[in-house]
Order: C-alpha cells, then sequence, then structure tokens
C-alpha cells in the first residue's frame, strides 16, 4: 500500500482525498479492478454493492479502492459516479498501472484483498466473490463472527 501514501483518491461525488487518510485505519484494502467500457464488470458491480454494504453492516476495518482501466478521467468520472458503490476511486494515470502491474491484474474485473501490513489474502476475489457471495469474508477471514458486526 506503499504506492498510495501521498496519492490523491476520489469518492463517488469525485471529491479528492489523500490516500493516507483513507486506508489510514483499516486493517484491508480490497482492490476492485473495472473499467466502463467492461460487459463483466458491469455484471460484477452488483456483487461488489452486496460486499461493501455487508462490510459496512459488520463495521468492519476494510476500504475498498477502484482501480479503473478506463481510457480518460472523464469516462472513469462519470461511470463511477453513478454506478459505483460509496467507495474510492484511484485516478486513471500512472499509479493504476503500478497496482495493475503489483498485482498481476492482466483481466477485469478482478478483486484483489490485501492486509495494511501487505499480505496478499487473495489474489482469486473475483471468482471467490461470485462462488460465495458476501460469504467470503468468511473465507478471507475466518474469524470473523458469522452474526453480529465489528471486526
Amino acid at each position: 500500500m506503499d504506492m498510495l501514501r501521498g496519492q490523491v483518491v476520489v469518492n463517488h461525488k469525485c471529491e479528492a482525498f489523500l490516500a493516507n487518510d483513507i486506508i489510514n485505519d483499516v486493517q484491508f484494502v480490497l482492490y476492485y479492478f473495472s473499467a466502463s467500457w467492461c460487459p463483466p464488470c458491469e455484471t460484477f458491480l452488483p456483487l461488489m454493492k452486496q460486499l461493501a454494504d455487508e462490510i459496512e453492516r459488520r463495521e468492519l476495518l476494510m476500504q475498498i479502492l477502484y482501480v479503473p482501466s478506463d481510457h480518460d478521467q472523464d469516462e472513469m468520472f462519470e461511470f463511477f459516479s453513478k454506478n459505483h458503490g460509496h467507495w474510492f476511486a484511484v485516478p486513471v494515470g500512472p499509479v493504476t498501472a503500478k497496482i495493475r502491474s503489483k498485482y498481476h491484474v492482466y483481466s477485469i474485473p478482478a478483486l484483489v484483498v490485501v492486509a495494511k501490513d501487505g499480505h496478499l489474502v487473495t489474489r482469486n476475489g473475483r471468482r471467490e466473490l461470485e462462488e460465495r457471495g458476501v460469504d467470503v469474508l468468511l473465507l478471507w477471514f475466518p474469524d470473523l463472527d458469522t452474526e453480529s458486526p465489528g471486526p
């Protein structure tokens, strides 16, 4: 997550924030790789929204970061602000390319879960979320209580 230090991310209203402030208090970052022009990404997006809702319901210290493969900022902002959940996006540019390269993401949609200390939880988040739905949190984090909110 060091590559995000000092970088700007945006919310669904396209307001800018320092990534440090967004990820400082979380235990895990879920990198969501997608693009506005990608039909499979549109199909996967409702699952991401369900996952985000479950993370919020359980009050988990996790943050979803959208890593776009869009061609330009305007295209990304328009799609992100109208269609995505209440998570943050890394603007189109060199940082998105570095994140894709670091986690070996060559096709989208993809979901990579990383602990704050850099430990890779899974590179197969998309498949696992499609197979298990929001219960995938129990696969990734077996110590979670199945009923109560909180970490």
